[in-house]
């Protein structure tokens, strides 16, 4: 079952105009499991990447360009595992960013990814209507006008799945972009129906989300072992 790994770590700037956000941890990640990793920028919409010291790949999984902080998700299978000391998000010039990056056990290739959407009022929804794969994870990306610490909606889906928030960066209380990092992991059957939900203060927000199939991993064959005749 996916679950939450750790936060490897979160940042920020505010105020200075550059095309890179860069992330300074220690932080220990296993081989197999998949680190995903949220951006956010107050710029037009442009080409975005992520990544890090050890060289994962990191693919661009969801994003939702229509908003004045355009927001996306990336994710990397860990194929190189050890000590992680840089995450770098690499975006068009913008005085105003942030960044989460989370590893996951558990959580294999994207399944599908929603559109995004903007709203107001106190309750951020962040997917609906969607299907989770049995053993899979649904993952959720709020960024709000101003910080209030997120907390986790109520859950939801057939089988019900709860809801977790995983990670928060307050962006110096609201100095640059506030964001929360949302999940509902799959039981051993799918969920149907499922919509993630993070109540907050009253306010603008914006919102996208992904979706992660189970790792899938081919059957083990013993090797044929071929008799010689002495």
């Amino acid at each position: 079952m996916a679950a939450a790994v750790q936060t490897i770590g979160s940042t920020y700037d505010a105020g200075t105009s550059h095309t890179v956000l860069t992330l300074s941890v220690s932080k220990t990640v296993t081989l197999g499991n998949r680190i995903i990793v949220t951006g956010a920028y107050l710029a037009t919409a442009g080409t975005v990447s992520v990544t890090d010291n050890l060289g994962n790949t990191y693919s661009t999984d969801a994003s939702y360009t229509t908003p004045a902080t355009p927001m996306v998700i990336f994710s990397a299978p860990v194929t190189v595992g050890g000590t992680i000391t840089t995450i770098t998000f690499n975006h068009p010039a913008s005085s105003y960013n942030t960044m989460i990056a989370e590893e996951y056990s558990g959580v294999g290739a994207l399944s599908s990814a929603t559109a995004g959407a903007t709203g107001t009022g106190t309750t951020e929804t962040w997917m609906s209507s969607q299907t989770i794969p049995a053993n899979g994870i649904a993952v959720g990306v709020i960024t709000t006008g101003t910080y209030s610490a997120f907390v986790a909606g109520a859950a939801s889906g057939t089988p019900s799945t709860s809801i977790n928030v995983d990670a928060l960066n307050s962006a110096g209380g609201g100095a640059g972009i506030p964001m929360g990092l949302a999940s509902a992991p799959a039981g051993s059957s799918q969920v149907t129906g499922f919509t993630g939900t993070v109540p907050n203060t009253s306010d603008t927000w914006y919102v996208v989300g992904a979706i992660y199939a189970a790792p899938f991993f081919l059957p083990y064959r013993s090797p044929l072992i071929q008799l010689v005749p002495q």
